[in-house]
């Protein structure tokens, strides 16, 4: 969804229609940060052993929470 909004950002703005353009940007955004993984978090648990995509994953599908990305995992 995040492409998505991020296009319809794009066209909306290019097609001078700025508020939903500004909606769908920032929507984009929101998205984007989420997926943002801590890098400390990303550090402990590859520190256990787990793999950069696969501790990233886990952090992103556990709201960053390093002990139930770990259940995750295991």
């Amino acid at each position: 969804h995040l492409r998505l909004e991020l296009l319809e950002g794009i066209v909306a703005y290019h097609s001078g229609d700025i508020e939903k353009a500004k909606k769908s940007l920032n929507s984009a955004r929101s998205r984007c940060l989420l997926l943002q993984v801590p890098d400390e978090e990303l550090s402990l648990l590859m520190g256990m052993g787990y793999g950069e995509r696969s501790a990233k994953r886990a952090l992103r599908m556990n709201n960053q929470d390093v002990e139930r990305a770990v259940n995750f995992l295991v």
